[in-house]
């Protein structure tokens, strides 16, 4: 049987990046995070609720497969855990009108202490998730009619500039990513 990362352990690892890694940022409202639809082009996305109670976190969830480095998911929720400190996705004040602005996510990710996963996560989406994708999204639509997920972030906020994601680039990958 093939094993994944469980929502235990997304949980485990949000908390965990808070407290050693953005223990700076205040938490402003209640955090969810969870496994959403597979993308081939999102590995993540942050989302403040209509009411500012609560800000969501997906996570693709074809980064819950062990094959897909640990530091790749811990990198893709710091990625939208810097968006929430930066007011995107959250009540926070905005403090970008981008929240790429200047490579400033990257930026932010080195100064908290994690360059070495960004490494890791900047190489295997670069080298490996083009293969990961084919493997987990195509075998599994071909066996089951598809991934029924019920994502978390409903399709009305997909294009939403409130939204904040990381986003894996086609054309970085071999073959231009067809």
């Amino acid at each position: 049987m093939n094993q994944v990362r469980t929502h235990l352990w997304l949980e485990t690892a949000l908390t965990t990046l808070w407290d050693r890694h953005f223990s700076d940022v205040p938490v402003a409202n209640t955090v969810h995070i969870g496994y959403c639809r597979p993308s081939k082009t999102r590995l993540g996305w942050i989302a403040l609720s209509e009411s500012g109670r609560s800000s969501h976190i997906g996570i693709n969830r074809l980064l819950q497969h062990l094959e897909a480095p640990e530091e790749v998911c811990v990198i893709t929720i710091a990625h939208e855990m810097v968006h929430y400190g930066h007011g995107f996705g959250s009540p926070l004040p905005r403090r970008y009108d981008d929240p790429h602005a200047g490579g400033i996510v990257e930026h932010e990710l080195h100064a908290r202490g994690l360059s070495p996963a960004l490494a890791v996560y900047q190489d295997w989406s670069l080298h490996a998730w083009h293969s990961h994708y084919a493997r987990y999204a195509r075998s599994r639509a071909r066996t089951s009619g598809g991934y029924r997920t019920g994502s978390l972030m409903p399709r009305s906020m997909e294009q939403d500039p409130n939204v904040a994601a990381l986003d894996v680039t086609p054309s970085e990958w071999p073959g231009g990513g067809r």
